[in-house]
């Protein structure tokens, strides 16, 4: 429900349609259950159709997925890309 965040993904789904790709929908991961959130993450990261890079709403999130997909043996930047938005001091 944040406008940054649903200005992000707006802004993710035009490139993705001017670049001439469709949007896969089960490629966005969206709601405020994070365990969820995790879940699906994960079993994208693990299944067939595994995507090259992660697009986090930020930095928060993007940490998240790297520990993720450390968990799952992927390296960032090598086997997947992985970019955040805010500029956290972490970050």
């Amino acid at each position: 429900d944040t406008a940054t965040f649903r200005d992000r993904l707006h802004g993710w789904t035009c490139a993705q349609f001017d670049a001439g790709i469709v949007p896969n929908p089960t490629h966005v991961i969206v709601g405020s259950d994070e365990d969820e959130q995790q879940a699906r993450l994960k079993l994208l990261l693990s299944g067939p159709e595994r995507p090259t890079a992660l697009m986090a709403a930020n930095d928060h999130y993007a940490l998240d997925a790297l520990r993720l997909c450390r968990t799952l043996g992927l390296r960032v930047p090598q086997d997947i890309s992985l970019i955040g938005f805010d500029d956290v001091a972490y970050s």
